[in-house]
């Protein structure tokens, strides 16, 4: 019988706050001069009514026992909903700046991308759970569903849910890798590697030298450990000299090239980014006040409402404001790993880390490009950013991760899994 949790009141209360934060910012960021025609219109009480379902979507799925989700015919139902939604994007949703990423419901838009990210970590859980089909065929079968999702967030076309959606995946891959000891080598020398070749692209080649001498220790060693590590190594190298030489193609697009060339300084630094700099250290230690912030209110701060809300709220409540909140998604994030670590079946915790690294991943790269020291991309702040899709997403993650949590059978051991034990 299964030992029901409580639910987690720590959990909900950080996400509560930090929605009521960036509702009160969609409040007092409002442009001087706009008025809407009625209140319906208003990006907060929109903002409001999509955090009021949030919550109905956390109470819903925590009360339910989602370890059913194991089921192959419910993971194949998710996956094909979300291929089809994806795919009719291109034959029903609208052309909005040149791309096929909303459907549009009335007043309100829909992006399935975000959703598809959910979608992809249970997938991706559960073909490398499933210990009762051959390797080969779970391996095929899995990888088939997560390219041909990726292809079509691609062809949308839409960089920063493609990037999310192949970091979460690969956050999983890595965790459930991680539990052999080959696995665990192979990641080290796959992170190690990647060091030491973008130190190399930006100085000097022969910084590569340095994985000569501990590869050849590695395989003198351990021959079949040493030798997976030098394939994958190589593997590596090639794709990122491969992606070097496509970068010097006319292949990249022109928006993708300025915005890595402008992070990287080859470039004069992009307006959204210098103004959202601007914001955030006009903001100094307290802040400007309450509907004091000129570049957000005067429109020169672009996409302050969902991209660079950050920057906006950091002008209004200065650097005391960026430690508050950096501090509840700390605590956040804790919870969720503290979460994942008291759950002992693999299928649960790889899901429940996958989709806290989807939210953390997100985090930390909307903060990085509203303080420049990130490449931008469109990825929205979670449970802060305006947007209707981004929110209940997120709402379900928590909703997901709560219930893996309660109905966990055993609560007071840690699994083995990952290298824990």
């Amino acid at each position: 019988m299964k030992i029901l949790r409580v639910g987690n009141p720590l959990v909900l209360t950080i996400v509560l706050i930090i929605f009521l934060i960036g509702a009160f910012v969609l409040y007092t960021t409002n442009p001087i001069g706009e008025s809407t025609q009625s209140w319906f219109d208003s990006p907060v009480v929109k903002q409001l009514i999509f955090g009021v379902l949030g919550i109905a979507v956390i109470v819903v799925l925590s009360s339910i026992d989602l370890q059913i989700s194991k089921t192959f015919i419910i993971q194949m139902i998710f996956i094909s909903i979300i291929l089809l939604l994806l795919g009719g994007l291109f034959l029903l949703g609208p052309l909005v700046n040149a791309t096929h990423r909303w459907y549009q419901i009335g007043q309100f838009l829909f992006q399935p991308s975000e959703f598809a990210k959910i979608v992809l970590a249970l997938w991706t859980a559960y073909w490398l759970t499933n210990e009762s089909i051959k390797n080969s065929a779970r391996f095929i079968l899995g990888g088939f569903g997560i390219v041909g999702t990726l292809g079509l967030i691609v062809l949308q076309p839409d960089l920063g849910a493609m990037v999310i959606s192949s970091l979460i995946v690969l956050a999983i891959l890595a965790l459930w890798v991680s539990k052999y000891e080959v696995g665990r080598a192979v990641l080290l020398w796959g992170t190690l590697t990647v060091v030491i070749v973008v130190l190399a692209l930006n100085s000097s080649y022969w910084l590569l030298l340095f994985e000569v001498v501990p590869m050849w220790l590695l395989l003198k060693t351990n021959w079949k450990i040493g030798t997976l590590c030098a394939v994958f190594v190589a593997i590596l190298l090639s794709g990122l000299f491969f992606g070097k030489m496509v970068w010097k193609t006319s292949v990249v697009p022109d928006y993708i090239r300025n915005r890595i060339e402008s992070f990287t300084g080859a470039q004069v630094e992009l307006m959204q980014i210098r103004q959202s700099k601007i914001a955030i250290g006009s903001g100094k230690l307290w802040g400007k006040g309450i509907a004091q912030g000129t570049q957000s209110r005067l429109r020169f701060l672009p996409e302050y409402r969902t991209d660079f809300i950050f920057a906006a709220f950091a002008e209004e409540r200065g650097f005391a404001g960026m430690l508050l909140l950096f501090s509840l998604y700390l605590l956040l994030f804790g919870r969720l790993i503290y979460m994942a670590l008291q759950i002992e079946d693999e299928y649960s915790r790889l899901i429940v880390l996958g989709l806290t690294m989807k939210l953390w991943f997100e985090t930390f790269w909307n903060m990085g490009m509203n303080m420049g020291v990130l490449p931008t991309k469109g990825v929205a702040l979670p449970f802060m950013s305006y947007g209707g899709s981004s929110l209940l997403a997120n709402s379900i993650i928590i909703g997901i991760i709560i219930s893996m949590y309660r109905f966990e059978a055993k609560r007071d051991t840690i699994s083995p899994s990952f290298g824990l034990a």
